[in-house]
């Protein structure tokens, strides 16, 4: 189950707790069975940091412009 860790008013997940909730997804899904498809939940937390690190990357670039 996804925890609803939050921050700031938008109540996005930090990145830090993506990353946490990402390896216990993975964990889980690992002891489980490996050869079955990601789980609609891993998928979902993957493209949510994936988004974060895009977004930490735009801020990166328009700080140093």
């Amino acid at each position: 189950m996804l925890r609803t860790d939050t921050t700031g008013s938008t109540g996005e997940r930090d990145y830090a707790t993506l990353q946490r909730e990402l390896g216990f997804a993975l964990r889980a899904a690992l002891s489980n069975v490996l050869w079955q498809p990601l789980p609609e939940s891993i998928r979902l937390l993957l493209e949510q940091l994936k988004a974060e690190e895009r977004r930490k990357e735009e801020r990166a670039s328009k700080g140093s412009v």
